[in-house]
C-alpha cells in the first residue's frame, strides 16, 4: 500500500505517482511484480528480487531516475534466525520498501511507525529513508553492549581460572554472531555510501544531512562490531594461554613427583643388588633403617621443592 505525506497521511490510489507529493511505500514482492510498470521500475530490477540469494550482499543498482537495492536484514536478538529480505527503491520523493520475505511482518510495523512519526514533522525523501534504518537498527546498540559485557564475562572467568567445559562453545557462539553482524553492517554502509553519492540528483542538498547521519550511525556500529572481533580474538589468545598454563602446571607436578621419587628408586636399586656382603641384610634393624631412610629423603626433597616455591 502507498501512502501519502502530506498535512495529514492518506492512501494514495491505484493512480499514476506524483512526484511532487512525499510516498512512502509497502508491498510484497507478488504486488510489486503486478505492479512495477506503474512505477516505471526495470525488468531487471524485479529479476533481481526474486533471485535467492544466502550472502549478505548488497546488490543494488542506479537507474535512469531510481536507486534500486536488496538488502538481507538482521535482528540482533535473533541472528541466526533472521530470514528477512527487502528491497528498497528509492525515487524523487518516493520510497518503496518491498518484502521480499518477512514473515513476522517486522519491517511492515517499522513502515508503520515511521507513518506515525511524519504525521506532525517535516518531512522529505532523505528524512524517510534515515528513519527506516533508525527504527531498523534502534536495538543494536544495546545489542553491542551486551556483547562487550559478555566477553567480559567470559574474560573474568578465565582470569578467575573458573573456565567451564563448554567455554569454547560460548567463544564460537560470539565469533558467529559478531561474523554476521559484521558482514550485515558491511552491507548497510555500503547501501548508505551508494545513497551519499546521490549519482542521479534525486537528493536535495538541504535534507542531505539526513543521508549524512544515516552513514555515520551504520558506520559506528560496524566499527563497534570490529572493535568486538578484536576483543574476541584476545580472548581467545587468552583462553589459549590459560590452557597452556594448565598443562604447563600438570608437567610441573609430574616432574616434582618424579624428581621426588627418583631417590627412592635409587635406594630400592641399591638395596635390591642382594649382595652377600652388605651389612644391613644381617642387621637387626636394616629394614627398619631403610624405612626411615626413605621417609627423611622425601621430607628433605619436598621441603626443598616447598622451599624454591615449585610446589
Amino acid at each position: 500500500m502507498l501512502y501519502v505525506i502530506e498535512d495529514t497521511i492518506e492512501k494514495l490510489p491505484n493512480e499514476k505517482i506524483d512526484s511532487a507529493r512525499l510516498t512512502i511505500g509497502y508491498m510484497s514482492l507478488e504486488e510489486l511484480e503486478e505492479q512495477y510498470e506503474r512505477f516505471r521500475f526495470s525488468e531487471e530490477s524485479i529479476r533481481d528480487c526474486r533471485e535467492e540469494s544466502i550472502n549478505f550482499r548488497t546488490s543494488y543498482s542506479v537507474c535512469e531516475d531510481y536507486i534500486y537495492s536488496k538488502l538481507h536484514l538482521v535482528k540482533v536478538h535473533n541472528i541466526m534466525e533472521s530470514n528477512e529480505k527487502i528491497s528498497i527503491f528509492v525515487k524523487k520523493n518516493l520510497c518503496l520498501i518491498v518484502a521480499i520475505s518477512d514473515p513476522e511482518r517486522h519491517v511492515e510495523q517499522i513502515v508503520k511507525n515511521i507513518l506515525l512519526k511524519c504525521k506532525s514533522n517535516r518531512n522529505s525523501i532523505e528524512k524517510v529513508l534515515y528513519l527506516f534504518f533508525d527504527e531498523l537498527l534502534r536495538e543494536d546498540n544495546k545489542r553491542l553492549e551486551d556483547l562487550e559485557f559478555e566477553l567480559n564475562l567470559l574474560e573474568d572467568t578465565i582470569v578467575a581460572k573458573r573456565v567451564s567445559d563448554d567455554f569454547p562453545q560460548e567463544l564460537l557462539a560470539r565469533k558467529r554472531e559478531l561474523f554476521v553482524l559484521r558482514n550485515y553492517y558491511e552491507e548497510l554502509v555500503e547501501y548508505s555510501e551508494v545513497l551519499l553519492e546521490n549519482e542521479i540528483d534525486i537528493f536535495s542538498q538541504r535534507n542531505f544531512k539526513y543521508l549524512k547521519m544515516l552513514n555515520n550511525k551504520i558506520s559506528r556500529l560496524k566499527q563497534n562490531t570490529l572493535f568486538l572481533r578484536e576483543n574476541l580474538v584476545q580472548l581467545r589468545e587468552a583462553y589459549q594461554s590459560y590452557l597452556d598454563y594448565s598443562l604447563n602446571y600438570i608437567m610441573k607436578v609430574f616432574t616434582v613427583v618424579t624428581t621426588i621419587f627418583s631417590p627412592l628408586s635409587l635406594i630400592v636399586g641399591w638395596y635390591g643388588m642382594n649382595f652377600e656382603s652388605m651389612p644391613e641384610f644381617a642387621w637387626r634393624y636394616g629394614y627398619v633403617f631403610v624405612i626411615i631412610l626413605t621417609i627423611t629423603t622425601l621430607l628433605i626433597c619436598f621441603w626443598f621443592f616447598k622451599k624454591k616455591k615449585l610446589i
